[in-house]
């Protein structure tokens, strides 16, 4: 009878360990999120909206023709003679040419 009691409060114990660990990273990392928010405001950087960090980052997605105007930067289909997000005429695509011309 008694060992089933301390089983009992082996696991009961060791659950209640558990999650006071998870607790306790939880609330670390909720205090690390808040002080690089801190710092972002008060020393600058990363006031970029998300929309324009997804557009610079695709300017590289292979075959996709970012348009030119500063405030769009939108990614058009190659085929594309208009941009799709501001309608300014984008430039007409170079075909590559390889080493022999």
């Amino acid at each position: 009878m008694m060992l089933a009691e301390t089983t009992v409060f082996v696991v009961f114990f060791g659950l209640f360990v558990i999650g006071l660990l998870a607790f306790i990273v939880a609330v670390f990392a909720m205090v690390l999120r808040v002080i690089k928010w801190t710092m972002r405001g008060l020393f600058g950087g990363g006031h970029e909206h998300p929309a324009i960090r997804r557009a610079k980052a695709a300017r590289f997605v292979k075959g996709r023709v970012q348009c030119s105007n500063s405030g769009c930067g939108y990614l058009n289909r190659p085929e594309a003679r208009y941009c799709g997000g501001c309608g300014r005429a984008l430039a007409p695509a170079r075909k590559d040419v390889d080493a022999y011309g």
